[in-house]
């Protein structure tokens, strides 16, 4: 056996070693996002049932601004609420400004 075929066999060895390994199973999150019921603020108008960073993704699409839950120079655009009822029975749970 010559010195490059014994290289050769050496790395196909490796190779099929650690390509054969018990595959990493990835975990599942283990929280969830809590989702709200989103209405517009001024209207209070239904817009949609989402978690916080998916209103703030579709309500920077819908309104061409800067959407977060920072109030400080901020106006108010849309209230999320963990019922659907309405008239609503008690303040928002999230608000969400934009600037």
């Amino acid at each position: 056996m010559t010195l490059r075929m014994f290289r050769l066999c050496v790395l196909a060895v490796t190779w099929i070693a650690l390509g054969s390994a018990t595959p990493i199973r990835h975990k599942a999150p283990t929280t969830t996002q809590a989702r709200y019921y989103w209405f517009w603020a001024d209207s209070d108008s239904y817009y949609e049932y989402a978690s916080v960073a998916d209103a703030i993704n579709d309500f920077e699409f819908a309104t061409g601004k800067l959407v977060n839950t920072t109030q400080a120079g901020g106006t108010q655009i849309a209230n999320g609420y963990i019922l659907s009822t309405q008239p609503h029975q008690g303040w928002p749970d999230v608000i969400l400004f934009t600037h």
